[in-house]
């Protein structure tokens, strides 16, 4: 799979606003754009039921102002102010903001911010990484085994047990898919579906409701299709 894009929201009461980030955005590799809207109070809906990861807002607007906006925003979500007033740049910085782009700029300024917040992107990823657990310990055949999580291609609920898909075979044990899921990193495992959980770098191609590992055809849940189609298209 190729390396996913970082994806954008946009929020600015201004057409003219939201169409020149809407242009920067795509225009640059790397970026998605994941939505956009002039309306504040229907952006922090959107922003619930949208993967994003980085937040371009306007900050002196009607109703919801970007500030309070950025308040209501997950804390993982990166947080770029877009706004014609200097005098917010303090307030905008205790936000957490990663940065201040002050109206009118241009398309390099532009790449600053984004390159701000990939390596911050990256420095997150990394810093997750070393904190994370390198192995699985679970009961097979009345015995302890050590599975290291990257040898993972997939794990299947079946009857009360599940099974660890691992290069050329997989092992059977005890155990029930949310304690499973609890014990695996997220930013590396995903559930999609009640009885299924991807390595999400072992996922070779992702079809309409399928996705594939190798020879394998795994099954997408409906309620789950949404999240995987953000993850992977």
């Amino acid at each position: 799979m190729n390396k996913i894009a970082l994806r954008c929201m946009v929020v600015d009461d201004e057409d003219l606003g939201v169409a020149l980030l809407q242009q920067y955005i795509q225009q640059t590799a790397g970026l998605e754009l994941a939505g956009a809207s002039t309306q504040p109070l229907l952006a922090a809906q959107l922003l619930q039921d949208t993967a994003a990861d980085i937040l371009f807002t306007d900050i002196r607007m009607p109703a919801l102002n970007g500030l309070q906006l950025a308040e209501q925003v997950q804390q993982s979500l990166m947080i770029v102010f877009t706004t014609a007033y200097s005098q917010y740049a303090v307030d905008g910085f205790r936000l957490n903001a990663l940065d201040y782009l002050q109206k009118p700029f241009s398309y390099e300024r532009f790449l600053q911010a984004v390159d701000k917040c990939r390596e911050y992107h990256e420095y997150r990823q990394l810093k997750q990484q070393a904190q994370q657990p390198v192995h699985l310990y679970v009961r097979a055949d009345g015995r302890m085994v050590k599975i290291a999580l990257s040898d993972i291609l997939y794990i299947e609920g079946w009857k009360q047990y599940i099974k660890i898909f691992i290069p050329g075979k997989y092992i059977l044990t005890l155990e029930s898919m949310k304690n499973m899921e609890a014990q695996l990193p997220g930013d590396s495992f995903m559930r999609v579906h009640k009885s299924c959980i991807v390595a999400i770098d072992k996922v070779d191609m992702a079809g309409a409701g399928v996705l594939y590992i190798g020879q394998h055809a795994i099954a997408v849940g409906k309620t789950y299709r949404a999240m995987v189609k953000r993850r992977f298209t």
